[in-house]
């Protein structure tokens, strides 16, 4: 049972990837960069799921896919927006994630267990981000019928990532050193049970990064008539 979950996280990008080829929306800067993002992550978190025992290539790889995943949902957001000012601060948050990962990687947290600093901080931004999308659209509504919006799709995806996951993002580092640090003490049974609890909070990251693109898909089929 527990394969299942790897399986999910790595290939629930197909789901979008899938629904882009069969219905050959038109190109767009946001349709771009989302398809763009699924073809990278995939090898890159199968191996993260698959290459376990090599702990740092592993924590390294998970530090890249937090800051690609930042780059890539801030600029879909961006571009959907279509804000001069918003891109500018983007871009600003772009580098303020992508230098904090780098350093948290280094110096902070370092590779040797996940970095929850890092994945915290990029979901509380696009979260911000997310909540500014709604926000402008109840102030300018362009369409009665929001939900045929590709936006709305895509935007509610990454909403639902960051929002579900931001409990997971920033317990499961430690959660992982308490039980790394009653390991080293010899208690096993705890360390194991700790282990268990932060596997079993990550299935829940699973099924959000598997909602997440059921609504970028959704986000896809909407753009046939926009």
């Amino acid at each position: 049972m527990s394969i299942i979950f790897p399986v999910i996280e790595t290939f629930s990008p197909l789901i979008p990837l899938i629904t882009y080829v069969i219905i050959k929306p038109k190109r767009r800067k946001w349709l771009t960069t989302l398809i763009a993002y699924s073809v990278v992550y995939i090898p890159f978190i199968a191996y993260a799921n698959y290459l376990q025992l090599m702990v740092t290539p592993n924590i390294i790889i998970f530090v890249f896919i937090t800051i690609m995943t930042f780059c890539c949902f801030g600029l879909i957001i961006s571009f959907l927006l279509n804000s001069k000012l918003f891109s500018f601060i983007n871009y600003i948050a772009i580098g303020i994630v992508t230098i904090f990962s780098i350093t948290n990687a280094l110096w902070w947290e370092k590779l040797k267990l996940y970095n929850s600093y890092s994945s915290s901080l990029s979901c509380i931004i696009l979260i911000c981000y997310c909540l500014y999308y709604y926000w402008y659209q109840i102030q300018n509504p362009k369409d009665l019928f929001i939900y045929r919006q590709p936006s709305f799709w895509m935007i509610t995806g990454i909403f639902i990532y960051c929002g579900g996951n931001f409990f997971v993002f920033s317990n499961y580092g430690e959660l992982c050193r308490q039980a790394q640090s009653l390991t080293n003490a010899g208690l096993r049974e705890q360390a194991n049970k700790l282990w268990g609890f932060a596997g079993l909070i990550w299935i829940v990251a699973d099924f959000l990064i598997l909602f997440t693109n059921i609504f970028f898909a959704k986000a896809i089929l909407c753009s046939r008539y926009k």
